[in-house]
């Protein structure tokens, strides 16, 4: 079993049946065409085991203080892809950056409105393997941006 493998065993809280629907490859590129962004491997690997969700290890580690708390900002669900939740919905990314003017940069994979979780494309291009950053867009002045991991898979295996 792989290091990432691993780290996505006990991700999905148990108790949670709510999910998009089952994750196929035509749904994939569907998405991919709509946001305009090449999905990193590790993202869809989660959601072949299931797309999207409530987790129950949903703390994620910060180096510096944020407007959320001195260490760690809370990451409980992930949108998956398809449905009417998913990250390519009618309300899906593009409408909550839109919605909440959120950075232009990339695919938000997890929101509770005034704060976002997204994966940034601003240093990859498109095609690239993009970081992970935290937004909050309530506070005073510009949104406050954190820089979470340099992938995808560094960020989920450092959840909590």
């Amino acid at each position: 079993m792989s290091n990432f493998q691993n780290c996505i065993a006990d991700l999905f809280d148990p108790d949670d049946d709510e999910e998009s629907p089952p994750l196929d490859q035509e749904a994939i590129r569907q998405a991919e065409n709509r946001l305009g962004y090449k999905m990193p491997a590790t993202y869809l690997q989660l959601l072949e085991i299931r797309n999207g969700g409530y987790l129950q290890r949903s703390i994620a580690p910060t180096t510096q203080p944020t407007s959320w708390a001195e260490d760690h900002v809370c990451f409980d669900q992930i949108f998956g892809i398809g449905g009417e939740e998913g990250i390519d919905s009618e309300t899906g990314s593009q409408y909550l950056i839109r919605e909440w003017e959120y950075p232009d940069v990339g695919v938000v994979i997890g929101s509770n409105g005034h704060t976002a979780f997204m994966l940034d494309y601003s240093e990859c291009g498109n095609e690239g393997e993009p970081r992970v950053i935290w937004v909050d867009v309530e506070v005073d002045g510009p949104p406050e941006i954190v820089v979470l991991a340099p992938n995808f898979e560094a960020f989920v295996c450092g959840l909590k």
